[in-house]
């Protein structure tokens, strides 16, 4: 087996361990003096007055105080707009409440839903298209199995 009998080049090492200690203590004020710098650079952009936001907030309550419709009456009116299309409706899935296959239960029978009140104050037999005169779905039936705007999943 071949061993390699050569003195290690300590002159080598300890001038680069030199030169590397000398460059970190020069570089370490250039460092610091950076970052203080930088963070006096951040620390002004906050506290600096916002004139330009504040102006831009001025002509945004201009235009919105000269608007046709209020902001408050045109949310209200996309509430209610939206509200017949995602009304949430009962699922029909009972698979989660049947049980495990190994200690079966019976599925629950669902409750009985109350009557829906239609805009006529008249019977929900036939749907309310004789109260109506047209198959369209009342304020109740919004979002119930009745309504055509809905379509529900098939299992």
């Amino acid at each position: 087996m071949a061993t390699d009998h050569t003195p290690p080049r300590l002159r080598l090492i300890v001038t680069i361990a030199t030169i590397v200690i000398i460059s970190l203590f020069v570089l370490q004020p250039i460092f610091k003096s950076y970052f203080a710098f930088m963070t006096d650079v951040a620390q002004g952009e906050k506290h600096a007055p916002r004139t330009d936001l504040m102006a831009q907030m001025a002509a945004e309550k201009a235009a919105f105080a000269a608007a046709r419709v209020p902001i408050a009456q045109a949310a209200t009116r996309i509430v209610e707009e939206r509200a017949g299309f995602i009304a949430p409706y009962d699922s029909e899935d009972t698979g989660a409440m049947s049980g495990w296959s190994k200690l079966p239960k019976p599925v629950p029978e669902p409750t009985p839903a109350p009557a829906p009140e239609l805009r006529d104050g008249g019977s929900d037999a036939d749907g309310g298209a004789a109260e109506t005169g047209a198959a369209a779905p009342t304020r109740a039936d919004i979002g119930s199995p009745r309504d055509p705007r809905v379509v529900r999943p098939k299992r």
